[in-house]
């Protein structure tokens, strides 16, 4: 059930019903040369819309398009918010409505990487209002349940098959490439992702900006997923691997509705 599909009586009933409230939230953001920007747009609000047809437990929110993706701001057709504490007070500022109501259980359906940061702070600040809170990312689950369709990067062959498997129109297949990415300087410094790379085995966590390391805008990232092969070209990509990918994650995450609806916050206050 979609929020925005009801009037207020029935918004103000399903609210106060003790339902999950699930709220999606991409970015805008480039994709390399042949995805659209509106990729991870996309990808959490095709999921939001299967939840919502699988979950009679759920109240789905308004998929939130924009996130914190700065860091591809170098490439036109990105849009953020310029800081992450703005997408912080944004997103408590909008959830703070669903709590008013009768919230008590929110399940954020992420479908960007730099959202996490301000995620991860709002779900401490609900808690404290006595809301129990969770983020769930899409390609965590995959990478469990389908590891043969774990992702290895940005604007790769998995990403490529989700927009495949949204709107084939959107993927301009004659453009996609193997992405190539510069070195830091240092073959000692290896780039595992726009925040991470390894010095001697250890991670070293850093804020770099995509352009840094990248021409085109997408890249590998062998720290997204322990099993995700890097090698593979986006021409591996196929409709039916998307297609895939959305029932897996979508199944996982009507699971996961069921047993957050079962569980009372109440008695995680009660053991303070």
């Amino acid at each position: 059930m979609k929020l925005h599909h009801l009037s207020w009586p029935d918004a103000r009933d399903e609210l106060a019903s003790g339902k999950v409230v699930v709220v999606p939230i991409g970015s805008i953001e480039q994709h390399g040369p042949h995805l659209p920007v509106g990729t991870d747009f996309f990808v959490a609000d095709r999921l939001a819309d299967m939840v919502s047809e699988g979950s009679g437990d759920c109240l789905v929110a308004p998929t939130i398009p924009f996130g914190y993706a700065e860091y591809h701001s170098d490439f036109a057709g990105t849009v953020s918010t310029n800081r992450t504490e703005t997408l912080y007070t944004y997103l408590e500022e909008l959830v703070s409505h669903y709590v008013r109501h009768g919230a008590r259980r929110i399940l954020f359906l992420n479908a960007h990487g730099g959202n996490m940061g301000a995620l991860d702070a709002l779900c401490y600040r609900l808690r404290n209002q006595g809301v129990f809170a969770a983020t769930v990312l899409w390609w965590d689950v995959i990478s469990r349940l389908r590891p043969e369709y774990s992702p290895a990067g940005h604007g790769e062959w998995i990403e490529t098959s989700l927009v495949l498997g949204y709107d084939e129109s959107l993927v301009n297949m004659e453009r996609a490439q193997m992405p190539e990415t510069r070195g830091l300087g240092s073959p000692e410094m290896e780039l595992q992702d726009p925040h991470t790379f390894l010095f001697r085995g250890v991670p070293v966590h850093v804020r770099l900006r995509t352009r840094d390391f990248s021409e085109t805008g997408d890249m590998p990232e062998p720290n997204l997923s322990p099993t995700g092969d890097t090698s593979i070209p986006p021409s591996q990509a196929s409709r039916q691997i998307g297609v895939t990918i959305y029932e897996v994650v979508s199944g996982y995450l009507c699971d996961l509705v069921k047993v957050m609806r079962e569980m009372d916050p109440d008695i995680l206050d009660s053991r303070t």
